[in-house]
C-alpha cells in the first residue's frame, strides 16, 4: 500500500508541472506517505533499517545491544557506551555519528535510517530541507524500501493463508531482485485457492 502511493508520488511528478492543484495534491500525497512510514518506524523495531549490525555495535563501544528511542521524534535506536575503565574502542564520529548523553549521563550512540539526521535531544530526524521535490520523494522512497527490505513487524502471515497458496515450507524472506517479500515452496500439481493473491509461476 505505502509503496504504491510512493510509486503513484513518483508519476504524479513524471506527469509534469500542471499547476497549483497537481502541486497541493502532490504535497498530501507525500504528507500521506512521510506520516505512514514514520509510524512504522515509531511502533516497530527495525535494526536492519537502522544498521545496528553487532559489528557496528562493537566498533561503536556499545555495552549491551541498542534499544529504541523513547523521546523525541521516537525513530531510532540508542545504546550505551562501555564506561572508560572498560576500555570501549577509540570513538569513531565518522562510522558512529555524534556521541549523546542520556538521561544518566552516560555516553549513548544513536542509530538512525541511512541519510537521516541523528539528534541527542529528538532522537532521528529527517533532513530538514530536502531542496527539490525530487529528492524529498527519493528519501522518503529509500526509507520505505529499506523498512520493506529489513522489516518484520509490518507483516503478518496467517497460517489459513498459506494453505490457500498450497505452500508446502514456511514462509523464506526473498534473497534475489528487491530482496522485499517471501515466498514458498509449493506442493506438487497444487491449484491457488480462491483466496490466494500469490503468483504461482516462479521456480528456484
Amino acid at each position: 500500500m505505502l509503496y504504491s502511493l510512493a510509486a503513484l508520488a513518483l508519476a504524479l511528478v513524471v506527469r509534469g508541472e500542471e499547476g497549483d492543484e497537481e502541486d497541493l495534491e502532490l504535497g498530501e500525497m507525500l504528507d500521506f506517505v512521510e506520516l505512514n512510514v514514520a509510524t512504522l518506524l515509531q511502533t516497530g523495531f527495525y535494526p536492519g533499517v537502522y544498521g545496528a549490525t553487532i559489528d557496528k555495535m562493537s566498533d561503536c563501544g556499545c555495552s549491551h545491544g541498542a534499544s529504541k528511542i523513547v523521546w523525541g521524534s521516537e525513530i531510532g535506536l540508542q545504546c550505551t557506551r562501555l564506561f572508560a575503565d572498560e576500555e570501549p574502542p577509540e570513538f569513531d564520529e565518522d562510522k558512529c555519528g555524534g556521541m549523546c548523553n542520556n538521561h544518566h549521563n552516560i555516553d549513548s550512540v544513536l542509530f538512525c535510517p541511512e541519510g537521516w539526521t541523528r539528534d541527542c535531544a529528538e532522537g532521528c530526524r529527517p533532513p530538514p530541507d530536502f531542496g527539490t521535490v525530487e529528492r524529498r520523494i527519493e528519501f522518503w522512497e529509500s526509507t520505505l524500501n529499506d523498512v520493506l527490505l529489513y522489516g518484520t513487524d509490518y507483516l503478518n502471515i496467517d497460517q489459513t493463508y498459506l494453505k490457500q497458496c498450497s505452500c508446502a515450507s514456511k514462509p523464506r524472506p526473498i534473497r534475489y531482485g528487491t530482496k522485499i517479500g517471501f515466498d514458498c515452496v509449493m506442493e506438487e500439481e497444487a491449484d491457488l485457492g480462491e483466496g490466494c493473491a500469490a503468483a504461482s509461476m516462479c521456480k528456484d
